[in-house]
This record gives C-alpha cells, structure tokens and sequence, in this order.
C-alpha cells in the first residue's frame, strides 16, 4: 500500500513538472503570428502558400531558379508536358475553363501557374535566385533560423515553421558513362537542362541544315515525350535517331485532342 501510495505522488509530481517545463513553450507560439517559409516555389509551394494566404497566415516562399513555376519552368524540352488530364491537374481553387487541350503542353500549364501566381499576388512573398544553405531549430525562442544563400551575399531569417517543397525533379541525375567526355559538352545534355542553342526546332541546325544524329538515352516518361517530338517536328534534318533503352517501356494510347472553341 505505502509502494501504491508513492507510485501515485510520483506520477503527480512528473505531470506537474511536464506542465510546468511544456507551459512557458506553449506561450511563446500562441503569444505571436506564425510565420511559414516554403522552400520551393513549384506547383506544391504555390498550392501550400495561395492557403495559408486564405488563412491570413504570414510566409515567405525561397526559389532557387530565377523564376516560379518549379519543374514547369525547368523543363523546356521538345513535347513537355502532362500525362494527367489538365482539368485535373489544376487546383481546385482555381479552375481554369480555357485549356486548349486534354493533356497540355509545359508552355501552357506553366501560364496557368503564373495565372495563379498572379492573382494571389505571391511574387511580393517570394525571393528567387535564394538557396537554402543551413537550417537550425532553436529550442528556447520555438523557432528555426534559416541561412538562406542569394545573389548579393548570406542572409539569416526566422520562422516558426518551415515546408520542404522541393520536389523529386528538381536536380537531374547524369550518370558517369565511360566515354562521354570525349563529347562536346554543349553537345550533351540532360532533358530538363536543355540546350535550345544546340538543339531546337526553330533555329541552330534546322534553319543550317545540318543532318543530325541524335542518341536518347533512357526511355522513360520524359523519352517517350521528347522522341516523338523529334520526329514528327525535325524528321526531315534527322539523319539518325538512337534510343538505349535499359528496361523495355509499356505504353498505351491516351486520348488526348483539342478542345473545339465552343466546348
């Protein structure tokens, strides 16, 4: 009875404490607005930030790139686009009636994307060209310091919460391939970096002339976008086209149009 008796005051005694040590922290949150920063400015950064802007939360948006619009604006390459059906690749608070097609191209959703941007005023929460370089919770002030990298030099700020929206595409993988050195550099490239002075359908070797031989290497989504492109749009200035392909693809039609006028 006397072990039940202090087992009991001892349980007392460490929820006391636990308020005691949890309760100052508690204060500190509620006795000031929240500020969020999004790392990020793709189409999940814009999607976290135009709701926290309904909610009247205070945040800040980091872009690395010159520009918003994430693996939209990276990705440029002959045939970019959507495989999901653009009314369902928009966001649900900002549906947009005036998609050309079924599957649209990067050129379009990216001014989709801006639309948002634009209406929503996000510009005035972003800073591009800024690289987050460090990141450290402060436990006593319940916040985190982040040192962000910019254009003109180190900056640190504060927030008390802090959104990875990075995303899966946004650093391309080359794999080391014996021999690729003995390329022109300009001459290879990864397909979200690509060199339209090298290679584009309105100007370098189409308006030259100059046969070309060309090699993809892979033959995954992007592939299977670019080397369609590449026929139908250069067929008459390739004089070979090489796919190595590792694993073979499946692949199924997909009913993809435009969108008559009256529609």
């Amino acid at each position: 009875e006397v072990l039940t008796w202090v087992s009991v005051f001892l349980s007392v005694v460490a929820v006391v404490c636990g308020y005691l040590w949890f309760k100052p922290q508690r204060r500190i949150i509620q006795s000031k607005t929240p500020h969020v920063i999004i790392i990020g400015g793709g189409i999940s950064g814009i999607c976290l930030a135009v709701k926290l802007k309904i909610a009247g939360i205070s945040f800040s948006i980091y872009e690395k790139s010159s520009n918003l619009g994430g693996t939209w604006g990276y990705n440029t390459y002959p045939g970019a686009g959507c495989d999901i059906p653009s009314h369902l690749y928009s966001f649900s608070f900002h549906p947009n009636p005036n998609w050309s097609r079924t599957y649209s191209k990067q050129s379009e959703i990216l001014e989709y994307i801006n639309s948002v941007i634009s209406k929503y005023q996000l510009t005035q929460h972003s800073q591009c060209n800024a690289t987050i370089e460090a990141l450290d919770w402060q436990p006593e002030h319940q916040r985190y310091k982040v040192q962000i990298k910019t254009l003109t030099g180190t900056e640190t700020v504060f927030a008390d919460f802090v959104v990875s929206a990075i995303g899966q595409l946004s650093e391309p993988f080359i794999p080391k391939i014996p021999g690729q050195e003995l390329f022109t550099a300009n001459r290879q490239f990864h397909s979200a970096s690509w060199n339209h002075n090298i290679l584009d359908f309105q100007r370098g070797y189409k308006k030259s002339g100059t046969p070309l031989r060309v090699a993809v290497v892979g033959n995954a989504a992007s592939a299977v976008q670019i080397i369609p492109a590449l026929v139908s749009e250069m067929k008459d200035h390739l004089q070979d086209l090489y796919i190595f392909s590792r694993t073979p693809n499946f692949i199924i039609s997909k009913l993809d149009f435009e969108y008559p006028r009256w529609a």
